[in-house]
Order: C-alpha cells, then structure tokens, then sequence
C-alpha cells in the first residue's frame, strides 16, 4: 500500500467503524449501501468503489410539499391532526378542539412524524435531502 492509497483510506476505515453508512458500486450500476453482514472487499478499496454515503438532512416542506389530508402525530403531546391547508406561515391542523396553525419549520422537530396512509407508517415532517 502506498501512502497516499492509505490516506484516501483513512476516512473510509473509520466512518465504517463508527457505524456510518459505507456505499459500494458495481460495475456499470449506481452506488448502493452495504448490509450489516458484509465485508470491504480489498480490491474494491484500492479501485475506489467504495465511499461513505452522504448523510440525508430534513429540510422543512414547502408549501406545495405539505402532504394535505395526512396525519401528523405529536409523540410529546400524544395528538394526532388532520392536515387542513397550508400557506406561507404554516400547516393548518385540526384536533379535537379547534385549528391550529404549525409553522413549517416547527414540524422538523423530532416530536413530530406524517403519515399519508392512515397511521400505517410514520415519517418525519419534512423532506430528506
């Protein structure tokens, strides 16, 4: 191995010791994740078929994002609302009560999830980029 074969190697050996996610590509594919369960494969490494993934960021909805007619779960207050209308200040809700308005980067907190399904899955309020 030469010095610089093993400096592009560094970043590599320790993202995948902290557990972070390691990409592989095939021949004439796109780059897909490894599992759990499989090894870096020497060759692999020295040709560069290897990288670490880039960390998807939430980003806020924009209006027209807003998933209308979804649900959102506040898991800290225990609600679910039914989403209303959206506009420039925010996600219209209703609850039991009375409407209310979220702003749009509020709902990036972690207390929130969206589900466009009925309850079936939950994901976060936003977009993943």
């Amino acid at each position: 191995m030469k010095l610089e074969q093993a400096k592009n190697l560094l970043p590599l050996l320790q993202a995948y010791a902290e557990g972070k996610t390691i990409e592989f590509k095939f021949s004439g594919s796109g780059w897909k994740a490894m599992g759990s369960n499989e090894t870096l494969n020497d060759e692999w490494i020295y040709e560069g078929r290897y990288r670490i993934a880039k960390e998807k960021k939430l980003r806020a909805w924009r209006p027209e994002e807003v998933p209308l007619g979804g649900w959102i779960k506040d898991k800290e207050a225990q609600f679910y609302y039914l989403i209303l209308a959206v506009n420039n200040k925010g996600v219209r809700v209703m609850d039991v009560g009375a409407p209310h308005t979220y702003p749009l980067e509020y709902l990036l907190s972690d207390n929130f999830k969206v589900s466009t399904d009925c309850g079936k899955t939950w994901l976060p309020c936003g977009v993943e980029e």
